[in-house]
């Protein structure tokens, strides 16, 4: 994450360097990104970068958190639209996503985060697999649990709901990442995510008679 020498600098001059990055990581894959091209369009010296930064992994990482804030915002407010649907919460950021949707349908910040993951799909699971280990996430779901209906999931406590949120979220970045790679349609990914999903509604193991 940045550092607080990052956070101290004045709102234009770090939005110049955000703006920088998101502009190589949609130009090109990760592994191929320059740090170079980054510091020259955000005018800052390349000893500056790694007082912000550790190296470019953390920049991307700290990219996502803040898309991850926007996707969190949308979320918070689908939830109170759709009486705490939660499978319709986790469709919902899959559609997010799409990139069959217009543009006027979708929210900027989502637009970017879109080209960064689609240019970056081989690398996008394990990056993200490293945000979803953080407090953040620990965060969010907190502030996301009262808005869900509980009223027909199968739960014995309360961190049960935290689990049915994982194993949802890693499903959606799943199916997301899967289409990101071409490994199939936007549309075919859209019906495996369904499948799955329908296999979690009914729950793995058989009733006992």
């Amino acid at each position: 994450m940045p550092s607080n020498t990052f956070f101290n600098l004045p709102d234009e001059k770090r939005s110049k360097l955000l703006s920088a990055a998101v502009q190589e990581f949609r130009r090109v894959p990760f592994n191929d990104s320059s740090i170079n091209k980054i510091i020259q369009a955000a005018e800052i010296p390349r000893g500056s970068f790694y007082t912000y930064f550790a190296d470019k992994e953390d920049l991307l990482i700290y990219l996502l958190n803040c898309y991850w804030n926007d996707l969190f915002r949308l979320s918070v407010q689908h939830l109170r639209e759709h009486d705490g649907d939660v499978f319709s919460l986790f469709y919902y950021m899959f559609e997010c996503l799409r990139p069959d949707l217009p543009d006027d349908q979708r929210d900027p910040l989502v637009m970017e985060l879109f080209d960064i993951m689609r240019i970056n799909a081989s690398v996008f699971p394990s990056v993200f697999g490293h945000f979803q280990k953080s407090d953040a996430e620990d965060r969010a779901l907190q502030e996301l649990l009262p808005l869900i209906d509980t009223t027909e999931l199968r739960m014995d406590q309360p961190r049960d709901l935290i689990a049915i949120l994982r194993i949802l979220f890693a499903q959606t970045v799943m199916a997301i990442s899967s289409y990101l790679s071409e490994r199939c349609t936007a549309s075919q990914a859209r019906l495996e995510l369904e499948t799955d999903f329908e296999f979690l509604r009914r729950g793995i193991l058989r009733p006992t008679s």
